[in-house]
Formats: structure tokens, sequence, C-alpha cells
């Protein structure tokens, strides 16, 4: 479907050379509904197919969609398998795993297992990756939509569809220690008060939507 600008009375379509640009309203809320107030149209709402050219910017505001759009597009990019490959301290710290080569293995491991759309946003490669982190850095899903350039739902969503593999491709390689190797390994203050403690479970949040 080509682009046609959705503002009243404005009939430019997309067409190369013409130096006019398209954009889509943004996907977060705040933004969003700024935008909407300033298109001026009551009992409006823009669905996917809704675009607004170039022609009804100021020239700053322009710049900035460009900058913003840019900056997002180099964030992506260095959540891909380039931008994590001969890094293995970027590796660690978003993920938790040693090295890039442990990264990658785990990935085949797991990705072939899921199922994943043909025109999803992210590769397979980059939702593993996001995965990883929410449970490395217990990230918000919002957060992780702007480091991802992507919806939050699609966050959540992924997530749920990743999490369920994971368990059951990985579960064979959690070793359980024996309750007396526990209790060599446990803080004296909780010999003491805890005798019966056995494991302790940090948790998170995750919202479905």
């Amino acid at each position: 479907m080509g682009k046609t600008c959705c503002a009243v009375g404005c009939t430019n379509r997309f067409t190369k050379g013409t130096g006019v640009s398209f954009y889509r309203f943004p996907k977060d809320p705040a933004r969003r509904g700024l935008w909407i107030s300033a298109f001026g149209r009551k009992n409006w709402t823009p669905n996917a197919y809704s675009w607004i050219c170039s022609v009804h910017f100021v020239s700053g505001e322009v710049q900035l969609l460009r900058s913003e759009n840019c900056r997002l597009k180099n964030s992506t990019e260095c959540l891909t398998e380039a931008g994590f490959q001969e890094n293995n301290a970027k590796v660690k710290f978003y993920t938790g795993l040693p090295s890039f080569t442990t990264l990658m293995a785990v990935f085949a491991c797991v990705s072939a297992h899921v199922i994943s759309a043909p025109q999803a946003s992210l590769t397979a490669f980059q939702q593993f990756v996001m995965v990883l982190m929410k449970l490395r850095l217990n990230l918000t899903n919002q957060d992780l939509a702007y480091h991802f350039g992507v919806h939050q739902a699609s966050i959540s969503r992924i997530f749920r569809k990743w999490i369920n593999v994971m368990y059951r491709r990985l579960r064979p390689l959690i070793r359980w220690p024996a309750r007396e190797e526990l209790l060599s390994t446990m803080p004296v203050p909780f010999r003491k008060s805890f005798k019966r403690c056995v494991v302790i479970i940090d948790c998170f949040e995750e919202g479905f939507g």
C-alpha cells in the first residue's frame, strides 16, 4: 500500500525524488497523543496505515524525527549478532553468559524449537537476546521496547514464547545440589535461623498485555 498523507486537504503521496518525507504516528502513548492533538482531526484515531508528510512539520521537528529514527536504528543494530561478536564483556553484561561462543551455543539449542513469524520485526537472535536481557537486568517491557524499536506488547508476547521453550530445552542443564552441599555453602546466619531453607528465589513481575 502506498504512503498517502492523512492530513485533511493534503493530497501528497510518496514519490521518489520529491523531497517529501512520510512519518508514522509514534507508538509511545504520550507522544502519540501530542501528535493527534496537534493534528486537529476530531474523533479520529490513526491506524497502521496512517502517514503524515513532512509538509506539516517545521524543519526543526523533521530533523528531530530523523535524529530519533537514526538513534533507534543504531540502538537496534548494536543488539545484533555482529554487535556482540568479539565482545565478550558486552555479552556478559547483557546476558550473563561468559562469551559469544556460549551465547551462540545456547541460541542454537533453543532457537530451532521456536516458531517466528516470517515478517517479524526482530530476528530470532534479537528476540533471544531480549529475553536474556530481561532475565539478567530485570528491564521493564517498555524499556526493552525502546531498545529494540518495537511495541511494548510485542516484547511481552516474545518473552512468553521464548521463556517456555527455554524452560523445556535448558532444564536438563540445571544441576540441583545435594542438601549437604547446600548446607555447607549456606551463610552462617541462615544455618542458625533457617535450617530447613533450601533455596532463595529472586522473582520479577512480568506484565501480560
